[in-house]
């Protein structure tokens, strides 16, 4: 799939090849945790940041930007396939 792309000149650009490597990495880490049994889990918190960014905080924050945090025990190598 990356056959003829310089990576010296950068990464892949937006394309249907970008897309394609992203969609088989992704399916082919979801099958390997399958097989190992190993679960993740999504979860959307909602929590209250007006003591650190002041009342009224909410008014001016933009829905578009999310901020993530990743929490992960480290037990085995396959938590690098889990944070994708």
């Amino acid at each position: 799939m990356t056959l003829g792309h310089d990576f010296n000149k950068g990464p892949l650009e937006k394309g249907l090849r970008k897309r394609l490597l992203s969609f088989l990495y992704r399916n082919t880490a979801k099958v390997w945790m399958m097989v190992a049994g190993i679960i993740t889990e999504y979860e959307e918190v909602d929590f209250d940041y007006s003591e650190y960014m002041g009342p009224g905080y909410k008014k001016e924050y933009d829905e578009s930007i999310k901020t993530s945090t990743i929490v992960s025990n480290h037990v085995s190598w396959h938590d690098t396939m889990n944070l994708t």
